[in-house]
């Protein structure tokens, strides 16, 4: 699972993704999440840093009211293709997108590019 974070003094936001979970003995004894942490892989340099229970909560919160597909990588390329061509989506090229889930599925490019111009 992944969240962004806030802004930053230049205005980027990073986003962070769930590595592993740490507890410390007293958390595991007494049962409480709240002493839990989380090692997360920040930004596009992957810094590990930690965040605690309640951190991770207020950032997913955050990503809750909008729904946000995010993918991981494009992994290939089809076309050019002409509009009777019957993979054709309304795009002379389809990329075959890697989504966050793990869910494969061929996109247009032109849809993909609004969403994500500097990876296209």
């Amino acid at each position: 699972r992944s969240f962004l974070l806030d802004e930053q003094d230049d205005g980027t936001r990073l986003r962070a993704t769930i590595v592993k979970c740490v507890e410390d003995m007293e958390a595991a004894t007494n049962e409480n999440p709240t002493r839990v942490k989380f090692v997360c892989a920040v930004g596009p340099d992957k810094a590990e840093e930690i965040f605690t229970y309640n951190q991770v909560l207020d950032y997913l919160s955050r990503d809750e009211g909008e729904v946000v597909w995010k993918f991981t990588k494009i992994s290939s390329h089809q076309g050019p293709l002409t509009s009777d061509h019957p993979d054709y989506k309304g795009s002379s090229y389809n990329v075959m997108v890697e989504w966050e889930n793990g869910e494969v599925t061929s996109e247009p490019l032109s849809v993909i590019a609004v969403d994500a111009p500097v990876t296209c």
